[in-house]
């Protein structure tokens, strides 16, 4: 017998069109030529921070047939501020490559008349609180790199709820 035999599943713990799910589907037909199978995604979304996946793939039988795109909030993050995650990366999973850097980056409307992160952060100042910003869920990474820059600046911030994803995004700006 020669591996693959089958399908391989990707699971997504995040759904689309995230930056998991573009990587992904751009990876997969390659994966699937190379390896002579066909690849499959799976979306196991859900649980705080996207939980849900990493808790699937590490529920999966360990033969190489299920695979995770997982991200740093995935692996690092949860497990650390999630006790009810329920799965530790470092023994139940295995990293096998890294696939890409996600640029995390700063956009604001243009009305709020800022055009670098020192005028944002002096906007901020002098109205604090009315400026708003999403960070996709709870328990992101994004969320956690956000409470640590107004930590960081002494800024007030006002947080637009954390849900629906990158329709959150568009409701901040």
């Amino acid at each position: 017998m020669t591996f693959p035999d089958k399908p391989i599943r990707i699971i997504l713990p995040f759904g689309p069109p995230g930056f998991s799910s573009r990587v992904a589907f751009a990876l997969g037909p390659h994966m699937a030529k190379i390896l002579g199978q066909e690849v499959v995604f799976e979306h196991i979304t859900g649980g705080q921070g996207g939980a849900n996946g990493p808790r699937a793939a590490a529920e999966a039988e360990p033969d190489g047939y299920s695979l995770l795109m997982a991200t740093i909030g995935n692996i690092a993050l949860l497990p650390n501020i999630m006790p009810e995650y329920g799965i530790d990366p470092l023994t139940d999973l295995t990293p096998i490559l890294k696939i890409a850097d996600t640029p995390n980056i700063l956009v604001a409307n243009p009305s709020l008349g800022v055009a670098t992160l020192d005028d944002l952060i002096a906007a901020a100042k002098a109205n604090p609180g009315s400026i708003r910003y999403h960070a996709i869920n709870e328990r992101s990474i994004h969320r956690l790199e956000f409470k640590s820059f107004i930590t960081e600046t002494g800024i007030v911030l006002t947080e637009v709820p954390p849900e629906g994803g990158s329709e959150g995004a568009i409701e901040a700006i």
